[in-house]
């Protein structure tokens, strides 16, 4: 993960409202975007256009087996890099 990347994170999640990204022209200047276009970018094609065999096609979803899936106890995966 970017330095740029975290940054954006932790300004958008910040609790000082002060201090946190909160327009969108705040977010579209910050470094991690650089280089975006957003004024084309709905004329752009996209990094990553996968291939389907069908619009009903969810291959490109994790399958999670039906026993992990819980109300009550909810564990979620820590990235122990990520530091905020």
């Amino acid at each position: 993960v970017s330095k740029e990347a975290v940054d954006l994170l932790k300004r958008l999640l910040n609790v000082n409202s002060v201090k946190r990204l909160s327009s969108a022209t705040e977010i579209r200047r910050h470094p991690f975007f650089k280089g975006i276009k957003f004024a084309l970018i709905r004329s752009q094609t996209p990094p990553l256009v996968p291939k389907l065999s069908s619009p009903e096609d969810t291959s490109q979803f994790t399958v999670y087996k039906k026993e992990l899936w819980s109300d009550t106890d909810v564990e979620e995966e820590v990235d122990p890099d990520f530091d905020l």
